[in-house]
């Protein structure tokens, strides 16, 4: 899996980073650029699906460091011990 791309499709995320109220230049750019990019990234994982690795972003970081662990180890790749 060398050159090995993840996309986390997180729904709700913007939304979430908009109520801490830290905003930085990315986070205050408008919903329809965050769907440009999110439509962005969704094209480069179709047009190279050995490359890219599509994981649910939805849940917690530990669910979501799990899905992508189970993830990389059903494709073959080992992934070292530690935070989840």
């Amino acid at each position: 899996m060398q050159g090995l791309a993840t996309t986390q499709d997180r729904g709700e995320g913007l939304a979430r980073v908009r109520a801490r109220g830290a905003h930085d230049r990315l986070e205050s750019e408008t919903v329809a650029f965050h769907e440009r990019v999110r439509n962005g990234y969704h094209a480069l994982a179709g047009h190279e699906p050995d490359r890219w690795l599509k994981v649910d972003g939805q849940g917690t970081t530990e669910e979501v460091a799990r899905r992508v662990r189970a993830a990389l180890e059903g494709g073959g790749l080992k992934v070292p011990a530690g935070r989840p």
